[in-house]
């Protein structure tokens, strides 16, 4: 009986401590409220900044939105970043700097439906001193994107520098109705796929994109990817949205064999020259040609060494001439097979009279005449060539000039500089030339066929008649 007892109040016990414990520790769960995520409505850019070895820490990433800085961050150790952080207007694009110091800093625009679907990843090359240029200007708050690919001749990314040369109209909120005009000039380098891309005002005028591959060749793109003149080329645009050009193979002349000469130019009888002048040219096989006129001291001593942007084989012709007593040297033509041509002891001496008269030409396009009046010719080695001169000039090659329809003239092109000037570029680099008069020291040369007309503002290909009147 005892132990029934015992067992009896042990279960009470046990059940007390129990009941009295459960209260304790019950508590009733606290109401948890899910926020909905907050969609953000601006434009965000997010991506890695890298360089040809891996990402880059502690790039500036500077966010800009109709021309003003909205704010910067910077990459993290893995070189990403996001600019989430950085408030901005809705429904605008935006155009962003990535900058670190000893990197050329690149630009790019993105708009948010870009920028909601992809990352924005940024390749910086490593600064050489030839780029870094400000694409943002004050009082220009519209901008466009113009990007594409560089290609070398097998379909490898190439490297180059892009130079834009333009002109954009900037506002000044200061001044009531004040507006002015930029003339632009910057460049973007490549990145290791070969991608470049441009920040350009919106409906940027008289805008030339060039290809310089190395520190010697120089291409332009234009519309219709002819070669550029002395810094001439058709403009592209204007542009009123963004543009992602065709890719480019790169401009091939990217050798560059050293040339060296030195020597003296004098006047026949043996005195040294009173005005002596010297012009070196240089002449690719497809008949490209860079004309340098070289500087001559006193003594009429000249040096030139500089590395050539031809491809091999390439033509040398040098020239000396007598400004004042009308005398030019024979030419010395030698054809560089080689890397490097070297003539360190070269003589010129003026001993053929030079004809002083400029030739001229006029193209005749629908009944308009065109005339340029100072071009400059003269025979070389059986040759009728033209060199540049400054106002107005013309550049052709006529070999064996005869008389008849039987002669063909080489890439001809005139150009008058204005205002407001003019350029005819011939389509063709070889065309049909009729010789209708040819003395010992005069010709006239007709030539009919297409030119790629360049005026400021806009390009277009004309058929032309070119009446060459031409002393030598």
């Amino acid at each position: 009986m005892k132990n029934n007892i015992y067992v009896y109040l042990m279960l009470l016990l046990l059940v007390g401590i129990t009941s009295c414990n459960k209260e304790e520790i019950t508590t009733e769960d606290p109401e948890v409220i899910i926020d909905p995520p907050i969609e953000i409505e601006y434009p965000v850019a997010r991506g890695i900044v890298k360089d040809e070895d891996g990402t880059l820490a502690d790039t500036k990433v500077s966010v800009y939105q109709e021309g003003e800085l909205k704010g910067e961050t910077f990459s993290n150790s893995d070189g990403e970043y996001s600019t989430i952080d950085i408030e901005t207007i809705q429904g605008e694009d935006l155009v962003i700097k990535f900058s670190k110091e000893d990197y050329n800093s690149s630009y790019r625009k993105r708009s948010l439906d870009i920028l909601k679907s992809n990352s924005l990843d940024v390749e910086l090359v490593t600064n050489d001193g030839a780029s870094g240029y400000p694409q943002l200007f004050p009082g220009i708050t519209e901008y466009i994107s113009m990007s594409g690919y560089i290609k070398n001749s097998d379909g490898n990314p190439g490297f180059a520098k892009v130079k834009a040369e333009l002109t954009a109209i900037f506002y000044d909120d200061g001044i009531v109705g004040g507006q002015g005009v930029y003339n632009i000039s910057y460049s973007e380098i490549t990145d290791g796929n070969g991608y470049y891309e441009l920040i350009l005002p919106l409906e940027s005028s008289n805008l030339r994109i060039a290809i310089v591959n190395d520190e010697y060749c120089t291409d332009y793109l234009t519309e219709q990817l002819v070669g550029s003149v002395f810094g001439l080329a058709e403009p592209k645009g204007p542009y009123t949205e963004d543009v992602v050009l065709p890719d480019y193979i790169a401009y091939n002349r990217t050798s560059a064999p050293l040339l060296e000469l030195s020597g003296q130019v004098t006047n026949c009888d043996g005195p040294i020259s009173a005005w002596a002048i010297v012009d070196l040219h240089t002449i690719a096989e497809d008949g490209f040609t860079r004309i340098n006129s070289l500087d001559v001291g006193s003594d009429g001593t000249f040096t030139y060494t500089d590395d050539e942007c031809m491809e091999l084989p390439y033509t040398i012709k040098l020239v000396g001439s007598d400004f004042l007593e009308n005398l030019h040297s024979d030419t010395l033509e030698h054809i560089v097979i080689d890397g490097v041509y070297n003539n360190i002891n070269i003589q010129l001496e003026n001993c053929n009279e030079s004809v002083s008269a400029n030739s001229s030409a006029v193209m005749s396009v629908d009944g308009t005449d065109y005339v340029i009046d100072q071009i400059v010719t003269r025979k070389e080695n059986g040759e009728l060539v033209a060199k540049i001169e400054t106002g107005s000039f013309g550049e052709f090659t006529i070999p064996n000039i005869q008389l008849g329809d039987n002669n063909t003239i080489s890439n001809l092109i005139l150009i008058e500089w204005g205002p407001p000037g003019f350029t005819f570029d011939a389509v063709d680099n070889v065309m049909s030339a009729n010789v209708t008069s040819l003395t010992t020291t005069s010709a006239t040369v007709v030539v009919t066929g297409d030119f790629n007309y360049n005026v400021t503002g806009g390009g277009t290909i004309v058929q032309g008649t070119c009446t060459l009147n031409l002393n030598f």
